[in-house]
């Protein structure tokens, strides 16, 4: 007898590697497609095993939007009863991959809703890591998820939500230590831009500024302290200056810049301002 099971997961995998060459956001027929599969296994009797649903919730990542995002998490949650269900502890590793796509899923959606969603998934991976499953959050899962608070803190990240999404937005920066992970310059990077969009009195302007000196200052010396991830990077400079600029300060925006310049003279080459950092100088400027 043919197996039937073994037939399903190759189409569905073939469906979610088509998705992937394509592309795929906005175009949701290969996932429409992949459901009306899973539909007919459920007539046929079939219980899906955890590469069919590694590759539904891939297809449904890479669809993009709020509602993929839904979609894509219910396939994660399917997947994780699954394993708790018919398989080991260890086996929970399968899982791994799903939890990053569904995250950044959510970091990418646009939703209001999004820095809580991604949150919400990057808890759940915390609890099975904590109850001895082997899943463990990478830097990368936590950075995205950072990142997605500056794009889903409620419209225009002020007031309420901005607060929220600070107070998120640090929180996963400690979590990081306890996780025993070691933070990148893009972790830092992700949370200036929270303090950046934060900005909305002159009395969070200082703080903003603050706190993202004090995180520059911080990355620069864990790179002296040996911690190549925390190399120096065009990217948080310019997250910095955004800050400054936002701030007002002009004056101390084209100190950033000049800064940037001399530590790529000196060979640190992943510190060369780019447009946007002269850009946001130049909007400081004009606005001071």
């Amino acid at each position: 007898l043919p197996n039937y099971l073994e037939c399903f997961n190759k189409v569905i995998y073939a469906y979610s590697r088509k998705q992937a060459v394509a592309g795929g956001k906005g175009d949701a027929s290969y996932s429409r497609r992949v459901e009306a599969l899973l539909a007919l296994m459920k007539e046929q009797g079939l219980t899906a095993d955890t590469r069919i649903f590694n590759a539904v919730v891939s297809v449904w990542a890479k669809v993009g939007g709020e509602h993929a995002a839904r979609r894509a998490e219910k396939a994660l949650m399917n997947m994780i009863s699954f394993i708790k269900e018919n398989c080991s502890k260890k086996d929970m590793s399968r899982t791994s991959h799903a939890f990053h796509e569904v995250i950044t899923c959510w970091a990418r959606s646009e939703s209001n809703d999004a820095g809580a969603r991604a949150e919400a998934v990057l808890d759940h991976m915390i609890q099975l890591y904590q109850a001895g499953y082997s899943i463990k959050p990478s830097i990368i899962a936590i950075n995205t998820v950072i990142t997605a608070w500056t794009k889903g803190s409620g419209g225009d990240g002020v007031g309420r939500e901005g607060d929220d999404a600070i107070d998120r937005a640090e929180k996963l920066l400690y979590c990081v230590d306890d996780l025993g992970l070691v933070p990148t310059v893009f972790t830092y990077r992700a949370v200036i831009d929270v303090w950046a969009k934060s900005i909305c009195t002159p009395d969070r302007a200082a703080e903003a500024v603050r706190r993202a000196d004090a995180l520059l200052a911080d990355s620069i010396r864990r790179y002296k302290d040996g911690n190549e991830d925390m190399k120096p990077h065009a990217r948080l400079f310019t997250a910095v200056i955004n800050v400054h600029a936002k701030a007002g300060s002009a004056v101390t925006a084209n100190k950033l810049l000049q800064r940037m310049e001399e530590l790529y003279q000196t060979g640190l080459y992943d510190t060369k301002p780019d447009v946007v950092a002269y850009t946001e100088v130049i909007d400081a400027w004009a606005k001071s």
